[in-house]
């Protein structure tokens, strides 16, 4: 078995007519009507699988959907690590989003609160950038 890099579209899937699980059009036969998968269908190369840990119920699996079950670990595996690298980047853009969101309502409460330490900053940025304004127009000027 071989994982697709591009699988087919959901409009080219058959789906069983007992369990409902989906199968490629272009993996199955030439299917009657209700198409059965190979869980589902009747065969006579089968292995016993227990259905749930839990219940004793027996369910029967062939050879081929066997060798599937690989095939099918990778897909999902690989389908979870790109949904946790998804949920990861957009758990740190909230972050990133809350922290700037946070600053940006203290600096509103300090500005309207009328907050000293505020106004001591800007008026200490404003005057040094006179400074520098001065400084910059007379070159001889010694500091």
């Amino acid at each position: 078995m071989k994982i697709q890099s591009n699988p087919p579209h959901p409009f080219k899937r058959q789906a069983c007519s007992q369990c409902s699980s989906f199968t490629h059009s272009h993996c199955t036969t030439p299917p009657p009507s209700p198409y059965l998968c190979h869980l589902c269908s009747p065969s006579s190369s089968s292995k016993t699988l227990m259905n749930d840990m839990s219940s004793l119920s027996l369910k029967r699996i062939d050879d081929k959907s066997a060798a599937m079950v690989p095939c099918a670990t990778k897909i999902a595996s690989s389908s979870m690590a790109k949904a946790v690298t998804v949920a990861r980047n957009e758990a740190e853009k909230k972050v990133r989003d809350t922290a700037l969101a946070r600053k940006k309502a203290r600096e509103a409460v300090e500005r309207a609160s009328g907050s000293e330490s505020f106004f001591n900053t800007v008026a200490k940025k404003e005057s040094l950038s006179q400074d520098f304004i001065i400084t910059s127009q007379t070159p001889n000027k010694k500091i």
